[in-house]
């Protein structure tokens, strides 16, 4: 007696009993191609149903982390070191001091430049006062200046005619008034010379006179017995002319001597006269040729002030007349020429007055960006030379950045490196299929291998124009910014990328697996009743592990999976596979079943 089944064992056998079918009727001719290899692989077969919800497309790639910009500051004045203000790990903010070099030296030329533009700017002051001068003309208070220099030249002539006619006339004069005094002098001499004869005269007469008063008489001689007597000598005159006596100690001796004194001393007298005399002619005479020589300076003078007021007023009736006369076009030319020069000297004098500015402000390092001091390589005391830093981007797109002394390069150094650690990315590698169904903008999740467990999202910032070439793999990279960053994320940490390219809703799905597709027809198995059928679908988005429909079935129905296991290890002959995505292999459905689908 036949017992009944119970519900599921029932249909369970129904859906095998229609699914043997099938491999036999329909699937008989795949079993043959594939079986009989004794390493054939089994499969095993079961159906899952039509499902709704939301399926999505993505492209998985590893990278790691990077930061999206790495400054490398330098100063770009060299001088000597003389503050470090940041360490490593040290959050700075824009604009904040990093380090300060010397500025003795860019003070000092600041200076010069500000000294040089002073210097051009008077230059141009003055060559557009002499441009505007020559276009206007001169004006009714130029022309009375120069009528009053006209006159102030003329009386100068006048004054210095009048100053040489007064010289020349005291000159004159002095000649006359030296030459008498000299005629004079000579005269006194000649006086005093005739009087000094005449006093010797005397003076002689005198002596000769003393002489006889004080010469004692001649006695007279004792006769003698035997001689015969003669007569007695005539007495002679003492040359007293009275008959007194003579002699030393005399009277008339006594005052021959006296006028003898008195003749001598006179003589002196006449004597110290001549010298005296004698003086007054050289004083006269040299006198009279300071006099002259003094006289004559004066001519000379006064007719060297006239030769320079004569000149002094031609000059003068020359300048009134170039005055007077309007600019010439060569004129207005050559001052157009000077001021066009000195503005161009005053522009060159700002731009390195500029440059020099800027030179000194350069002496202090300061941050361009906030960031994270992550290398310090200086000491103070130490000679740093000028020299532009580097930045680094984290993206596949590298920027150039801007900075205190930062240029683009493909790597960071520097005095000071700056690295954002606010907004860190990541950089994969997707190879080309892959990478032409991404855009800037998509969705992302990221897994972090020294993070298990930690999800973080992300998006998309910039794909790569250019490819890498690795193990004979074009790939693209790629950078993606994260949303957040959780504690524990480092740099160069290794990432796992899964990016969104494609997301439908509500959308009707089936397992990828049981989509078979061959010359552009997409089919699915579909289980009806105990009937197995190939059922045409459209396809909308397919992912990586489930595929929408957008028709060609229902939700609820059910689908036939087969799902390859591992090859066989017995000999003799095994269940085919079928051809790929496609027909259920040979062999029995036992061990698992179809049990109704999962």
């Amino acid at each position: 007696m036949l017992t009944a089944m119970p519900g599921k064992s029932r249909r369970v056998l129904i859906v095998n009993s229609a699914l043997a079918a099938l491999v036999v009727g329909g699937g008989g001719a795949a079993y043959a191609v594939i079986a009989g290899g004794p390493s054939a692989a089994t499969s095993t077969t079961r159906t899952v149903p039509v499902s709704q919800g939301t399926v999505q497309a993505t492209v998985t790639a590893s990278g790691n982390v990077v930061s999206p910009a790495t400054l490398g500051l330098n100063f770009l004045t060299s001088g000597r070191l003389t503050a470090l203000d940041v360490s490593v790990g040290q959050r700075v903010t824009a604009g904040q001091v990093l380090a300060t070099v010397d500025p003795t030296q860019a003070t000092n030329q600041v200076a010069t430049a500000r000294a040089q533009l002073s210097s051009a700017q008077a230059q141009l002051t003055v060559a557009q006062t002499t441009l505007a001068a020559d276009q206007q003309g001169p004006t009714g208070a130029q022309r009375a200046v120069t009528a009053a220099q006209l006159a102030q030249a003329a009386e100068s002539v006048t004054s210095a005619q009048n100053s040489l006619t007064i010289a020349e006339q005291n000159a004159e004069s002095d000649l006359t008034t030296f030459a008498d005094q000299v005629s004079t002098a000579e005269s006194n001499v000649a006086a005093a010379q005739q009087q000094l004869a005449t006093d010797e005269g005397q003076l002689g007469a005198a002596q000769q006179a003393q002489a006889q008063a004080c010469t004692a008489p001649t006695p007279t001689p004792t006769p003698t017995s035997t001689a015969t007597p003669s007569p007695s000598p005539t007495p002679t005159s003492t040359g007293t002319g009275s008959g007194a006596p003579t002699g030393p100690g005399t009277s008339a001796c006594l005052q021959a001597q006296s006028a003898v004194a008195s003749a001598t001393a006179k003589l002196t007298q006449d004597n110290n006269a001549v010298t005296s005399a004698s003086n007054s002619v050289t004083a006269a005479q040299n006198s009279q040729s300071t006099g002259e020589l003094k006289d004559q300076q004066a001519v000379s003078s006064a007719k060297i002030q006239l030769t320079s007021a004569q000149k002094a007023d031609q000059l003068a009736q020359a300048n009134a007349q170039v005055s007077d006369a309007p600019a010439t076009g060569a004129a207005l030319a050559q001052g157009q020429s000077s001021v066009a020069s000195a503005e161009a000297q005053v522009a060159s004098a700002q731009a390195a007055l500029a440059a020099d500015e800027q030179s000194l402000a350069e002496t202090t390092l300061t941050a361009p960006t906030g960031g994270t001091v992550t290398s310090v390589s200086g000491i103070v005391g130490q000679q740093v030379s000028a020299g532009a830093g580097s930045v680094s981007a984290g993206g596949a797109a590298s920027t150039t950045g801007a900075g205190s002394g930062a240029s683009s390069s493909t790597s960071s150094s520097g005095l000071v490196v700056l690295t954002d650690l606010s907004g860190l990315q990541v950089v994969a590698d997707v190879t080309e299929s892959n990478a032409a169904a991404l855009k800037v903008g998509q969705a992302a999740t990221v897994t972090l291998n020294a993070l298990p467990g930690t999800t973080v999202p992300a998006t998309v910032s910039s794909i790569a124009l250019t490819s890498t070439v690795i193990s004979n793999v074009v790939e693209y990279p790629v950078t993606l910014t994260l949303v957040s960053t959780p504690a524990g994320v480092r740099i160069g940490q290794t990432a796992n990328v899964s990016i969104v390219t494609a997301q439908a809703t509500n959308a009707v799905y089936v397992p990828s697996a049981v989509v078979h597709t061959l010359a552009g027809r997409s089919t699915v198995t579909i289980l009806r009743s105990t009937t197995a059928v190939v059922q045409p679908v459209t396809l909308g988005i397919v992912g990586t592990s489930d595929t929408q429909i957008t028709s060609g079935v229902s939700v609820g129905e059910r689908v036939v999976l087969t799902v390859a296991s591992a090859p066989a290890t017995t000999t003799g002959s095994s269940g085919g596979t079928g051809r790929p995505g496609g027909g259920f292999g040979g062999g029995g459905f036992g061990g698992g079943g179809f049990g109704g689908g999962g």
